[in-house]
């Protein structure tokens, strides 16, 4: 019962970890390679002049 308890946790601990990364890592990316591939560099520099302005 003690290991099939521990399985679970060490499970439920890995999926957390890697889909947090992947969430975080497929946030990034995508999110700059849309817009830069969408409209090029005036989508890419609307977003990056308006953020560190504020």
């Amino acid at each position: 019962m003690a290991i099939a308890k521990k399985k679970k946790v060490a499970k439920k601990k890995v999926a957390t970890k890697k889909t947090g990364k992947k969430k975080v890592r497929n946030q990034v990316p995508p999110a700059k390679a849309i817009p830069s591939s969408a409209s090029g560099v005036a989508v890419d520099m609307t977003p990056e002049n308006s953020e560190p302005n504020e």
